[in-house]
């Protein structure tokens, strides 16, 4: 074990764990988008869930009681067309008590006529300051051309841990 002295002139001991922390996962490939409307990501497996921070079953993180502080959270996914077809733009974002907080987006082109794009990956990351039972969710956005709109099974996680 290692000891520092910290700027109160009192030694303290180093380390300790990012706790609680979650890492979920998406297990299925998510359909049934609307066109221009945000999609709440069923992220229904878990990797790990220490301190039983992730409600699988509302698919989100909920601050337990008394671990209120400040957490990283990271996102991504993959949103593919179903079908033959276009996808024109994407997002995904984090949501805080049911509000938009943050958001990656993609937009494509292609020739008219063509083909476009079938796939497009999203990444976001975050700190957040939380109280207890805030929650956190992931959302996604799809505009389509002609296409059914999937989240890719596998290709979707969503996690985070609190800050020592």
């Amino acid at each position: 074990s290692s000891t520092f002295l910290r700027g109160d002139q009192s030694w303290a001991a180093a380390g300790g764990e990012n706790s609680p922390r979650f890492e979920s996962y998406l297990s299925f490939n998510q359909t049934g988008f609307s066109d221009a409307t945000w999609t709440k990501v069923t992220f229904n497996g878990e990797n790990y869930d220490v301190g039983s921070c992730y409600d699988s079953s509302n698919h989100r993180f909920v601050v337990p009681t008394g671990e209120y502080g400040t957490y990283f959270f990271y996102a991504s996914a993959n949103m593919g067309a179903h079908t033959t077809g276009q996808l024109d733009e994407g997002r995904l974002s984090m949501y805080k008590n049911g509000v938009n907080t943050s958001h990656a987006r993609s937009r494509s082109t292609w020739v008219s006529g063509a083909d476009g794009p079938y796939t497009m990956s999203f990444s976001i990351q975050m700190f957040l300051a939380l109280t207890d039972a805030d929650y956190i969710e992931v959302f996604g956005y799809d505009d389509p051309s002609n296409t059914n709109t999937i989240f890719t099974a596998d290709q979707c996680w969503f996690g985070g841990f609190k800050l020592l």
